[in-house]
């Protein structure tokens, strides 16, 4: 029963820090001291998504759902490992709350719980695990924005379709900056300044130029590992990259252009477009 409501103490205190709109910043230092919940120097969030199995999406009355037997081998294995986490299950993510006493101790945190999402999805192989991190802050007030990142990177990766399954806000590149801009119009404009005929001549022949570049790209311009991971022959290949060419009127092999496109493909992914 302790255990119980020490558990129920550290949810509550997470969910008024990531969801109450009047928090108290000073107060919940007060209210952590108060019921011994860790707060060390540096503190972020880390999120497992779940996706449920087709036979297991609703939970029988008197179970645990999926997402509580999550959070349960979360807590037990970080308690394991003597590393101050708080839990919380919210909709099909359990959210952390980790802290450290420095950035370096931080990031060793983080690492191990890139080896519990490891354990987990073996544990759960039935399910679709992702684990995604928010960057670590000394302030408490910044948890929220930790958790915001976290969210981020986990929608984006997930829309990507990435066969990792674990993402950091701090490796998103150049996702974090159309993050920051606001005119959603102008990223718009942009990318289809760059990829308008090759998305008119897809709409138009039901062709696949666009997902043509996008592998080339992604593989660097190595023929054998593009047509590996479109499924198709060399020769084909060769035929759609002339298409490509002719219709954007640019050289597709120089680096400049190559960033350009690919940065692009980003804006279009990141606008769900």
């Amino acid at each position: 029963m302790r255990d119980k409501f020490e558990i129920k103490k550290s949810k509550n205190f997470l969910g008024r820090l990531l969801f109450a709109s009047d928090v108290d910043y000073r107060q919940m230092l007060d209210t952590a001291i108060i019921n011994d919940i860790q707060l060390l120097e540096y503190k972020f969030i880390a999120v497992f998504n779940v996706s449920h199995p087709a036979d297991e999406i609703m939970t029988d009355a008197g179970h645990d759902s999926l997402e509580d037997k999550l959070q349960h081998s979360v807590d037990s294995l970080c308690k394991e490992k003597q590393l101050p986490v708080i839990t919380l299950v919210y909709g099909n993510n359990v959210i952390c709350l980790a802290s450290a006493p420095t950035q370096e101790k931080a990031a060793e945190a983080a690492a191990y719980l890139e080896t519990v999402c490891g354990l987990l999805s073996q544990l759960y192989s039935g399910s679709n695990l992702y684990l995604s991190f928010g960057r670590p802050y000394a302030d408490v007030e910044q948890i929220k924005i930790s958790y915001q990142e976290a969210q981020k990177a986990l929608l984006l990766w997930k829309k990507m379709g990435r066969s990792n399954h674990i993402v950091y806000y701090s490796q998103l590149g150049l996702y974090r900056l159309l993050f920051k801009i606001d005119d959603k119009e102008e990223i718009r404009e942009y990318y289809h300044y760059n990829l308008g005929v090759l998305l008119q001549h897809d709409s138009k022949n039901n062709s696949e130029l666009l997902e043509t570049l996008r592998q080339y790209l992604y593989c660097n311009g190595n023929l054998v590992k593009t047509s590996q991971a479109l499924f198709i022959h060399r020769n084909t290949l060769l035929y759609r990259l002339n298409q490509i060419r002719d219709l954007l009127g640019r050289d597709i092999d120089d680096a400049l252009v190559r960033l350009e496109l690919l940065s692009s493909i980003v804006a279009k992914d990141y606008l769900e477009e």
